[in-house]
């Protein structure tokens, strides 16, 4: 049973699969910047103490108040009766200077030290980010690895060339790529179906896995080509048992020449 647990969940994690994106650090970044919790969190608390040096810089603000002191009085028992000579009235300014105030004084220059600290922190946190971010993308490049994977030709039956007599000419048996190291494919497929004489197989006719990218990008190499056949001349075989047959027949034909040169003188 357990041993099936894993295969089951082995080929759940075979099935997923992940989209491969291309990301400079810069891009990584301004992402972090607007979605990370973390970094909002830091951002709001330098915010709240920029606004508490506003709030200490208004206590030292100077105050000029209007005082205005009345007081009327009423004849007997009634309380709606008044009368003027019994009423009085003054008024007067009132203002406060900030030299007196030594306690808002301080409080606010050490506001003013308390945002210079958030705000180095700040910065050191986003180098911090920043500096995290590079490396991991460093290493995520450095397990990138050029390797050569076969190129694998089928349906060389469905090709018109290759049935008429042509040639597969292979120009590549391997062709160099770059990719992740959990991302190796076994092989790359090149469909020959339709080609005929002269018809080429170039990079760009074979499908490359995601992530997979061939280490030559300038040009769009050649792979392979359908060649036209090459047929060359066939030379007569000679038999040397044949010659030397021919060579002893003709020795006998001049044997009888000269036997019968030789009858015909003694009959002389």
């Amino acid at each position: 049973l357990g041993e099936l647990t894993l295969v089951e969940a082995r080929a759940r994690l075979e099935t997923i699969s992940v989209e491969s994106i291309e990301l400079s650090s810069t891009d990584a970044l301004a992402i972090a910047r607007a979605n990370r919790l973390d970094w909002m969190n830091n951002r709001a608390a330098l915010v709240d103490t920029w606004r508490l040096i506003e709030f200490n810089g208004n206590r030292l603000e100077s105050n000029l108040d209007v005082v205005l002191n009345g007081e009327m009085g009423t004849v007997g028992d009634n309380a709606v009766k008044f009368r003027a000579r019994d009423t009085t009235m003054s008024a007067g300014l009132r203002f406060d200077t900030p030299f007196n105030r030594r306690v808002e004084r301080n409080d606010f220059r050490q506001q003013l030290i308390f945002y210079q600290q958030a705000r180095r922190q700040m910065i050191q946190y986003e180098d911090g980010v920043n500096r995290g971010l590079r490396t991991l993308l460093r290493e995520l490049e450095q397990l990138r690895i050029n390797l050569e994977i076969q190129v694998n030709f089928t349906n060389e039956e469905e090709s018109p060339g290759l049935k008429g007599g042509g040639v597969l000419n292979i120009v590549r048996h391997a062709v160099e790529v770059v990719c992740r190291a959990g991302a190796i494919p076994e092989e790359f497929v090149a469909d020959l179906t339709g080609l005929d004489v002269g018809d080429s197989i170039h990079i760009s006719d074979i499908t490359l896995p995601d992530g997979v990218k061939p280490t030559i990008t300038d040009r769009d190499f050649t792979v392979a080509t359908i060649a036209a056949p090459t047929v060359a001349p066939v030379e007569e075989e000679i038999d040397p048992d044949a010659e030397l047959e021919e060579g002893e027949e003709g020795e006998e034909g001049e044997e009888g020449e000269g036997e019968g040169t030789d009858g015909e003188g003694d009959e002389d």
